[in-house]
Parts: structure tokens; sequence; C-alpha cells
């Protein structure tokens, strides 16, 4: 019986898992990509011998990123071998940078840090992971793990309750006010919104999730640059039947088969 066929627009990260996961399902996948090597955003540059990540630089949640290579019967650590790092960052005040806030996901040490502001303010930290670990629930499972494949999936009593129950319409500096008093663990609580170039007075309060994320789940690096996950996904995960069957078209003069990588991929041009 001849397999089904299905083409993945773009080798991007998204591309790649799904072509991944095609395959895994026993389908003949061929990518079309416009460029010349897959990753799409995760990307790099090298120069003077140093590489510099063009996108992403870190990774949070390490498991969604482990889950697709687990999925095809991979070890992601003979692929994407991942650093912890911790302290996770350092926040500077002062005029003259003199003054310092090291941030760490351990919690004994992280709560000595807090206790450092005020015992009040300990408490409202440990509230706000509760409230805002709350609101993460709700957009994993009815938002992010979810397909919306029509209108209706999205515009329906359940999931506008649920929508609601986000509460984004709050800004992410209004709603770390309500359990954080001192100014400056604020703004370290804050600061993510500047990701998208707003401010936190102005961004919105979902974007509060994402220091959460750091402190219960650590902030981790991929050894070799992000980059390596764009391309060993186009390399061995690609072949895992050693099949050949998964193919990349190019329109660029080189060909988009990194050495030693997309190996059982053949390329072709138009």
């Amino acid at each position: 019986m001849k397999k089904k066929t299905i083409s993945v627009i773009g080798a991007g990260v998204a591309g790649l898992a799904s072509a991944i996961r095609l395959q895994h399902a026993g389908y003949e996948v061929t990518i079309f990509e416009k460029e010349a090597l897959p990753g799409g955003k995760m990307n790099k540059i090298e120069k003077d011998g140093y590489q510099f990540d063009l996108g992403p630089s870190i990774v949070m949640m390490p498991e969604i990123y482990r889950e697709i290579f687990e999925l095809v019967g991979r070890d992601p650590d003979d692929y994407i071998p991942m650093e912890k790092i911790d302290p996770m960052y350092t926040a500077y005040f002062g005029e003259q940078n003199d003054e310092k806030v090291v941030l760490c996901s351990d919690l004994v040490t992280m709560t000595q840090t807090l206790e450092s502001f005020t015992e009040e303010d300990t408490k409202g930290f440990l509230d706000y992971l509760q409230s805002i670990y709350g609101r993460f629930t709700i957009a994993k499972d009815y938002f992010l793990q979810r397909p919306f494949r029509k209108a209706s999936d999205f515009y329906n009593p359940l999931m506008i309750r649920q929508a609601l129950r986000l509460k984004t319409f709050d800004t992410a500096d209004n709603y770390i006010g309500k359990y954080i008093k001192n100014e400056r663990l604020k703004q370290i609580l804050s600061f993510q919104t500047l990701y998208i170039g707003i401010s936190p007075k102005n961004g919105p309060s979902l974007y509060s999730i994402i220091p959460m994320i750091e402190w219960l789940y650590g902030i981790w690096v991929i050894k070799g640059g992000m980059y390596t996950m764009g391309a060993i996904n186009g390399a061995s995960v690609f072949g895992i039947r050693g099949k050949g069957n998964l193919q990349c078209r190019c329109q660029g003069s080189v060909d988009c088969r990194p050495k030693s990588l997309w190996h059982s991929v053949s390329c072709r041009r138009d």
C-alpha cells in the first residue's frame, strides 16, 4: 500500500517538529524551505571563531524540547544536551550599577534573597507563584496544547470562561503589584514584557507567567547553541528509519543539507 504524502512548508522548528511527528505516524513527508539551512529563527552566525544565536538563546521547560526526540525513541541527551543555568541572572540597580540581586531557581537560596527585602514581600512572592501557576495550567490545558481547527473550537462558552480566568486585561506591573510592594523586586518580576518591546506598565499580565516558569523549571541552554535543535532535527531524527523519504526543496544555490547532517534527506531545487 502506497504511503500517504504530506508537504510541510518551512523548515523552522514548527515545520521540523511537524515533519517528525508525521513521519513517525507513517506518512511520507516533503519539507519546502526557502533558505539554505533548516532552523528558521533558530539560526546562527559565525564570525572570528565565535558563534551567535540569531533567535532565542535560552530554554525554559526543557521537557517540551525533549518530547519530540522521546516520541521517536531517541535519547534527547544524545542530540540536544542541556545545561542548567544557576544562578539564572543578576539584576543591577543604582546609578553606578553597584547594587545587585542574584536570582536563582533554588527555593532555599531564593527565600533568603527575598527575605533580604521584607518578609511581607517573601509571602507575596509565594502567593504570586500560587496564583500565576493556576493561570498557567489554564493556558496550558485549554489553549497551548489544544488545536483550534475551526472557529467554534475557540468561540464557545467553555473556552470563553477559561479565557476570562486568564485575566489578560490586567497589566504585568499592576498584577505583580498586588503581591509585591518593593519596587526593585517588582521590576525583577515584570521586566519580561520587554521581550516584546512593551513596558510592564502597559504589557499584558500573562507575561508574568515567564518568571514563574524560570523559578519552577529553571533556565537552560543547549550546548552548542540553540541552532543545534534545528540542525539536529533536520538530521538524524529525520532519518529515524533510514529510508531517506524526507526531502528539502531549496531555492538557494547551497545544498540545504549541512555536512554530516540531513544525510537521509534529499535536496531538490526548482
